[in-house]
């Protein structure tokens, strides 16, 4: 986010252009920082509610649609995962 956000601004001030193009930009960037708050609220609102009775998963795909998965536990039957990537396989 970082990135997408700096090198527009920097390339355009380097080149004396920011005032010409200022409205672009900022549009650029509300359009990046909502994108990152998006996804950032997607992964936030996502998690696993363990109580003694039951297993609860409340899945957002989109900020307006939600999905709540429950099971009990005596129907549990196998726990799996996966991890991905080079960092997280690093830092299990």
């Amino acid at each position: 986010v970082f990135v997408l956000i700096y090198l527009p601004w920097a390339f355009l001030i380097r080149y004396e252009l920011q005032v010409r193009f200022r409205h672009i930009l900022l549009f650029w960037t509300i359009v990046v920082l909502g994108y990152a708050a998006n996804k950032f609220m997607l992964w936030a609102l996502n998690s696993y509610i363990l109580t003694n009775k039951r297993l609860v998963s409340v899945e957002y795909t989109t900020i307006f649609h939600k999905k709540v998965l429950e099971t009990p536990h005596d129907r549990i039957l196998n726990i799996g995962y996966k991890t991905t990537g080079f960092f997280s396989s690093i830092f299990n």
